[in-house]
């Protein structure tokens, strides 16, 4: 492709996956041929009997060549097969470690590990067993190995003991991270990238969250110019004292939109009725996978919050404020120089999460 889009430049091209390639072109209805873009020709990069390798494919090239001048991509890629157009998280592109495994066999076959090792962990991946414990040996490739998790910064709390170390996934690198990878949409509810829509949702929300709370400093800010609603996600910040598995405290403290999908077999009844229709709708975020609407800020062990290192967790919510108050204030910007803001619209969490933020005398 980069000899193809040098050799005609200036091209504007785009990355896709289609099921037909002769229909996808010719067809009158939403054909490239007959688009008022008026696309001059096709070209047929790979050919697959199933769908995972060819959106894998399609979410590589685009990351490679998005914000190139003429990719007219909008979209990551990979959300393009019909196979998973129902069911959760259809934003997400599903395709299994042994699939992952398969093609990377396949494509280390056609162009020889000599050509496959100039993509790092290519050869790796494809000499894991696709058929016996492909989920376990692709994690410890991918994930341990090559470090090919979420790019979130991971930043640590100054604690003044080098022997104590507290991660953490600051809020406005999330934000950050999410502005950067066209997933603001995520925070809306919305399961396509839309900015038209999901500015519209946020406006309606905050202009009803306005009659309930006329006094919020967001609405003073906005007033000012100071924020633009339609781009600011309201927020709550969650805190949960659980039990590990060895039955030892462990707090979890993490933040997530109040817009989301919907709350699960409540919503499913009202499928083709008013709510499916609206168009800036506004559901509660409880339906989807907790991956995709649950964003971690820290974990805490026993160990580190209690006893002596009792501080610690003050600590750990002046980072969080700090991070509050830039967000509310500063926000972050995507590629385009668009501005975004999250406002929290409030803290809940189980009781002893609440009784330690508060400072109170008893919990249980």
């Amino acid at each position: 492709m980069e000899k193809l889009i040098s050799a005609q430049k200036p091209l504007i091209f785009k990355v896709g996956v289609t099921h037909c390639e002769v229909w996808r072109w010719h067809n009158r209805i939403y054909g490239y041929k007959h688009s008022v873009e008026r696309w001059s020709n096709m070209l047929v990069l790979w050919i697959s009997n199933e769908p995972a390798g060819p959106c894998m494919l399609e979410a590589a090239l685009i990351h490679q060549f998005k914000g190139m001048p003429g990719c007219k991509n909008i979209k990551l890629g990979g959300d393009s097969s019909p196979s998973w157009t129902s069911g959760r998280d259809r934003f997400l592109t599903y395709a299994s470690c042994a699939a992952a495994i398969r093609t990377a066999q396949d494509v280390v076959k056609d162009i020889g590990e000599s050509a496959a090792k100039r993509s790092g962990g290519l050869i790796q991946l494809a000499r894991c067993n696709a058929s016996s414990n492909s989920e376990r040996d692709a994690q410890r490739l991918l994930v341990d190995k090559l470090e090919l998790a979420l790019d979130v910064p991971i930043s640590f709390l100054p604690t003044g003991d080098k022997n104590l170390v507290v991660p953490l996934l600051k809020l406005r690198d999330w934000a950050k991270w999410i502005v950067d990878h066209n997933l603001w949409h995520m925070l809306s509810g919305l399961q396509q990238p839309d900015a038209k829509r999901s500015a519209s949702q946020w406006s309606s929300s905050w202009q009803k969250f306005r009659a309930y709370s006329p006094h919020h400093t967001v609405f003073a800010k906005a007033d000012r110019g100071e924020i633009d609603l339609s781009r600011t996600a309201g927020i709550l910040v969650h805190g949960d004292e659980g039990r590990s598995r060895r039955r030892s405290a462990i707090m979890i403290l993490s933040w997530h939109s109040i817009l989301g999908r919907g709350a699960g077999p409540s919503h499913r009844s009202e499928k083709g009725k008013l709510l499916r229709k609206q168009y800036a709708k506004l559901l509660p975020n409880f339906s989807g996978h907790s991956y995709t609407t649950r964003y971690l800020f820290a974990t805490l062990t026993k160990a580190s919050y209690t006893g002596d290192n009792a501080h610690i967790f003050d600590a750990v919510l002046d980072s969080l404020c700090a991070d509050l108050q830039f967000m509310a204030t500063t926000g972050v910007c995507d590629e385009w120089n668009r501005r975004y803001w999250m406002v929290l619209i409030n803290v809940c969490g189980d009781w002893p999460f609440l009784a330690k933020s508060g400072h109170l005398a008893r919990s249980f």
